[in-house]
């Protein structure tokens, strides 16, 4: 009698449990945005399934998504581009989840480059925005760290960026 009331009892709350990380392991990648999502919080911390390209692409086309391109991952970090919904969106992603997204609206594409402030010596890594030619000062910049996988709205003046 004691056993059926303790197998009982798990039962009873092993079940809401179960559905509750069901629930949240199954929201992946674009599942379940719209184009009046906030994609960019919504992607944070997301897992991305290992598929390819041509599959999210039809998988999540009520998106219009389309990939740009992806860099070799540094620290463990990889720099992916996405195009959804005419917007462009990059994501820093490490182990196949998301750390963090930038949101860039409209037809520009933004574009990892190494870059320098001023006179200092060394370049850095940066996603840049409405670059001029090869080496110019850009619209818009973000420090992307790699070790933390995070990116940083920086200030453009001054910010040299040379050519890819």
């Amino acid at each position: 009698m004691k056993l059926s009331r303790l197998v009982i009892c798990a039962f009873a709350l092993g079940v809401p449990l179960w559905t509750t990380t069901a629930a949240a392991a199954a929201v992946m990648g674009f599942d379940g945005l719209t184009c009046t999502s906030d994609i960019a919080s919504a992607l944070r911390g997301r897992k991305m399934p290992d598929a390819r390209v041509a599959e999210w692409e039809q998988k999540y086309s009520a998106l219009s998504l389309k990939a740009l391109g992806a860099d070799l991952p540094e620290d463990g970090t990889t720099l992916i581009l996405w195009r959804v919904c005419g917007d462009t969106y990059a994501l820093l992603e490490r182990s196949n989840k998301v750390s963090d997204v930038v949101h860039v609206s409209g037809d520009k594409e933004p574009s990892p480059r190494m870059c320098k402030r001023g006179a200092a010596r060394k370049s850095r890594s940066y996603l840049v925005v409405g670059l001029k030619g090869s080496t110019s000062e850009a619209a818009k910049a973000w420090s992307v760290n790699y070790k933390k996988a995070s990116f940083a709205e920086v200030a453009v003046k001054g910010l040299t960026c040379e050519s890819p």
